[in-house]
């Protein structure tokens, strides 16, 4: 994560902007990573796949 926010943040700069969306499945490994204090990505929304049976969170990071 730390490599693609280097890579995401350097862009940011030299073409404005400032926030990263991710889905992932909703299990308790997957938001223990993505909202812990180091990746801070809250949730905002969900989705639910018909197709793939799955319930996915919408997340955001803001620079």
């Amino acid at each position: 994560m730390d490599l693609a926010f280097e890579v995401l943040e350097r862009v940011q700069r030299q073409i404005g902007g400032g926030i990263v969306f991710l889905e992932c499945e909703e299990q308790e490994m997957l938001l223990k990573f993505y909202q812990n204090e180091h990746n801070r990505f809250r949730i905002f929304g969900e989705r639910y796949s018909e197709r793939d049976q799955v319930k996915y969170l919408k997340l955001l990071r803001f620079f």
